[in-house]
């Protein structure tokens, strides 16, 4: 009876201890589960934190790298600048070998166009293409957006005067905003559009020029040759009109007499 008594109650005993056991196992296993979805949350949050950041980055990239505006500076250096909707530089291109070795002396890439063109000016003051003073420097600037072109030719043209002021120079200077058919015109033949303007100019005024014989020269020499040939047609005018009209005089007093 005794015997029995004690095997019950080590029984009882056993039961309690494996109870606790259990109690402290399942709390355990909870408590690693708790952490274990933590984690995962976590590592979930980070994941699509890194996915966000990520295509972000592959669209700002998109977006910044696309061109939106185009600004062509021309005196003899051809230098045309590429620029992205921030006003970044974002490629830049000559059109001949002094533009060529300028872009060789500058860094200017994802520089505001501002500081891109006082760099460039400097440069050009410094390589000596400003000791006239009557030296033209021909800016243009082409857009798909007008407020944008807006935008850029203000800030040229104050960009400029201060360039021009802290030279001491009076430099003949033109910006203006061209349409995106001539920048495609002018690109072709690969030129600026304000002298590939002045060339096809000049291609009106004489057939016997040639845009191969034209290219070669700085924007000035086309310029005075444009002048120059725009004075020797209105001289010729004037002598067509002066000779029309003194033979329309004479016709005029031979009919008078004749009636007389």
């Amino acid at each position: 009876m005794k015997d029995n008594i004690f095997s019950v109650f080590e029984k009882v005993c056993a039961e309690d201890a494996l109870k606790e056991k259990t109690k402290e196992y399942l709390y355990e296993e909870i408590k690693k589960r708790k952490v274990q979805k933590k984690r995962r949350l976590k590592r979930m949050i980070a994941y699509v934190a890194f996915t966000g950041v990520f295509f972000f980055g592959i669209s700002f990239s998109a977006i910044y790298i696309l061109p939106s505006a185009y600004i062509d500076i021309d005196v003899n250096p051809s230098i045309e600048l590429t620029l992205n909707r921030f006003g970044k530089v974002i490629h830049s291109n000559a059109y001949n070998e002094d533009g060529t070795e300028l872009l060789k002396e500058i860094s200017i890439q994802n520089k505001n166009y501002n500081d891109a063109i006082k760099l460039l000016i400097d440069a050009m003051e410094l390589a000596g293409y400003f000791k006239q003073n009557d030296k033209l420097l021909s800016v243009t600037v082409q857009t798909k957006k007008g407020k944008q072109e807006s935008s850029i030719l203000d800030g040229l043209e104050k960009s400029i005067q201060e360039c021009n002021g802290e030279h001491h120079h009076n430099a003949i200077t033109d910006i203006k905003a061209v349409t995106e058919e001539i920048k495609k015109e002018a690109k072709q033949e690969q030129l600026s559009p304000a002298k590939y303007l002045i060339i096809q100019d000049l291609l009106k005024t004489d057939e016997n020029i040639t845009m191969d014989e034209c290219r070669n020269h700085s924007i000035e020499e086309l310029q005075q040759s444009l002048q120059e040939h725009c004075k020797e047609h209105k001289e010729h005018s004037d002598n067509l009109e002066e000779e029309s009209f003194s033979e329309q005089k004479h016709h005029g007093c031979t009919h008078h007499e004749h009636c007389n």
